[in-house]
């Protein structure tokens, strides 16, 4: 869930961290403006059932890269090499 990221993510940074748009309590976009408010920057792969790229009216954040679900395996190792290069 968001919240459980939010310590994993404090507890030890990650190099690159993949969200699920709906996850239980907070959701990915929450997780992401936490993140932003808190200052830390790090590539972000949001995964998400369809396109949507508005929340209640607001314009949602913006992760490195975005992909609808389902995702095939190559697809999203292609996303995570060109993410991790890209954070190099």
């Amino acid at each position: 869930d968001g919240e459980a990221c939010l310590e994993a993510v404090a507890a030890e940074p990650p190099d690159l961290l993949i969200l699920d748009l709906m996850m239980p309590g907070l959701d990915g976009f929450g997780v992401m403006r936490r993140l932003e408010a808190a200052g830390v920057s790090l590539p972000i792969i949001l995964l998400s059932a369809s396109d949507e790229r508005t929340v209640s009216g607001e314009a949602a954040p913006k992760p490195l890269a975005r992909m609808v679900k389902p995702v095939s395996f190559e697809a999203l190792l292609e996303r995570l090499e060109a993410a991790l290069r890209a954070a190099r």
